[in-house]
Formats: structure tokens, sequence, C-alpha cells
């Protein structure tokens, strides 16, 4: 046959398919049916699931349609069209079924075979919309049509953003907090203390006493480092997102003693309830009067086993009564600081003296 007569040949019959294809979805509702689900199907699914049974199947459809088209082909002249318009009905709805079969079949979300760049991009569509959660922008800038190099300039932008919104807050947090926040765990030297066995130094450095709203009392002479301990973890602790704060023990009791003066004691307490740790430093220095001791008392009692506290002393507990001018309170006071209280003993000189200038 020659390419001047085959060419026309060959695109008469692909034209008899084609109107043969339209026949089929006008006349038959079954073939219909299959047949749109199959003009929409994505040949890469299959493949993207590796699974053996779909590569088999989209063999096998394969195979049918082009059976199907050289058979129309070939016989397309020599057929009466009843016969050949039949014949393409069957081959074709049995092939769209195969086709709609695997077209429902939906692919695993993330593959070995997904482009690196389509991967990148829906990782940054999730960054871009959790930051924008984050920063509480809605929904606006996802809305836009950005390109990949804008959207890429965008997520940058906005992780800048919140990074410096991090850093404030905390800043914030430590202000408030009356901490330090030069002084912090890191480089901490734990070796001037005796560590509690039951209280793993892993389990304190991440602040789980907190979430178990336990007690840490520091015990030792002055100068040991009880102070800078207590404010170190309390840096850490505020990091994690505990509501902290740091006071000296003169200094709580003497706000506490103005507050009910003024008739807001309640608020006050009100206030404290929404710590997550309380650090009382420089317990027993100070004498406390009745009222500031009822004060604290109560204080004491809103924390039982729903928040933490650190205190930190230079006095045994069997000398804790001297502080406080009631002997029953003071008793009360101390049991429920220690029932599920860690005890860290600190020993050595004084670091201020060792350090001192006037040598």
């Amino acid at each position: 046959m020659s390419l001047r007569r085959g060419v026309p040949l060959l695109s008469g019959r692909l034209s008899i398919l084609s109107k043969s294809f339209q026949m089929t979805a006008t006349c038959f509702p079954l073939a219909s049916v299959a047949i749109r689900p199959a003009l929409s199907f994505n040949p890469l699914k299959p493949l993207l699931a590796s699974s053996p049974t779909n590569l088999t199947l989209s063999a096998a459809s394969g195979a049918i349609v082009l059976t199907a088209s050289l058979f129309v082909m070939h016989s397309g002249v020599s057929m009466r069209p009843p016969a050949c318009l039949s014949s393409v009905v069957f081959w074709t709805a049995t092939a769209c079924l195969i086709f709609s079969m695997l077209s429902r079949r939906s692919p695993p979300r993330f593959c070995d075979t997904t482009p690196f760049c389509y991967r990148m991009t829906m990782e940054r569509n999730h960054e871009l919309t959790r930051l924008c959660s984050r920063l509480k922008l809605g929904t606006a800038i996802n809305d836009l049509a950005l390109n990949d190099k804008d959207q890429g300039v965008v997520v940058r932008a906005l992780g800048a953003v919140e990074s410096d919104r991090k850093i404030k807050a905390l800043a914030r947090s430590l202000d408030a907090a009356h901490l330090n926040p030069a002084r912090t765990l890191e480089n901490y030297d734990f070796d001037g203390f005796q560590w509690p066995e039951h209280l793993p130094q892993a389990d304190f450095v991440s602040c789980g006493f907190v979430k178990r709203a336990e007690n840490i009392i520091m015990f030792g002479p002055s100068g040991t480092g009880k102070t800078r301990l207590a404010n170190s973890i309390g840096v850490e602790a505020v990091r994690r997102g505990h509501r902290v704060l740091f006071v000296t023990v003169s200094d709580f009791v003497a706000r506490l003693s103005m507050e009910y003066a003024r008739g807001r004691h309640l608020d006050y307490l009100a206030k404290l309830k929404r710590l997550d740790l309380l650090i009382l430093d420089e317990f027993g220095y100070v004498s406390i009067d009745k009222t500031a001791a009822e004060l604290l008392f109560q204080v004491v009692s809103s924390f039982y086993e729903k928040h933490s506290i650190i205190i930190t002393s230079n006095l045994l507990f069997d000398e804790w009564g001297k502080m406080l001018p009631d002997p029953a309170l003071a008793t009360a006071l101390l049991d429920r600081v220690i029932q599920y209280a860690h005890l860290i003993r600190f020993s050595g000189e004084s670091y201020r003296l060792t350090h001192t200038l006037m040598k």
C-alpha cells in the first residue's frame, strides 16, 4: 500500500473510530457512564501506586484498547456498519470499565516517585498555612496566586516574623517573672550539691516536676548557689511555656499584706493561681507576722497538688516554726510543702566569700 493511499485510509478509519465512541456515549447509557470517568483518568495513578495488580490491569486495558483500535481499522471498511459498531461498543465498554476501576483507586499521598519539586511545593504550602495560623493572618495570603519563588520569599519572611515574636514574648515572660535571663542552665555545674536519688537530673532540667505539680526544697548555707539554681530552672521553665514568678519571701509577704490592706488580696491570690511555678527565695532570713503568715498559708494551700513551689532556705524543717508566729500554722504549711517535694542539699564554701575583692 502506497503512502499516498494509506494516509487517507488511516485517517478515515480513525474518523470511524471517533464517531463510534460518540455514538456509543450517546446511544448506550452504560457505556456512557463508563466512558466519562475514563476520559478524566490519570494514567500515572496506577504507576504511582506501584501495585502489581494496578500494573497488570493497566497493561491489560492498554492491550484491549490497542486491539480494539487495530480491529476497527482493519475491519472498518469490510464489515457492515452495524457489526463494526457493535464490536466497538463491546471493546470500548470493556476497556472503559477497567479504566473506571483504576481511576477510583486513589494513589498514596506521597511516594518515592513523586517529583521533588512537587513535594517541596506541598511542604511550602503546609508551612505557609501553619505560619499564617500562628501569626493570626487568616487565609488571605493562601488565596494569592504565588509562584514558587514568591512563595518561598513569603515563607522566609513570615518565619522571621514568627521568630522575632517568640523572642519578644520570651523576654516579656522573663521580665514578668522577675528572672535574670543571663542565668541559665547552660554549662551549669551540678557537682556542688547532693542530688536526690528519686529525682533524675534530666527530669529536673526538663521541668518534669512542674508538670507533676511537685515541689523543690533547696537547702544549704548562704552563698552556695541556691538562688542561682532556682533562677536558672525558672528561666528554663519559662522557655518551655510555663508561667513562673520568682520573688523573695520578704517581698512576697509584703505584697500579700499590702493587697490585704487594700482589700484586693483575693484578686491577687486568683492571679497567683494562674502560675505553674512559684519560686520563693531566702525563706528564713526575715520573720513573718501573723497576718502575713496566714496569707502565705493560703497561697501554699491553693498550690497544693495543683502547682509547683521552689523554696530556697538556710534552715532545716524543724527550724521553720521559728519564722512563723503560730507553730500549728507552721506545721500545716510544712506538711503541704514537703509531701510532694524533693530536697536538694547544697554544701561548700560561700561563692561570694571565695570570690570577694577584699583579699
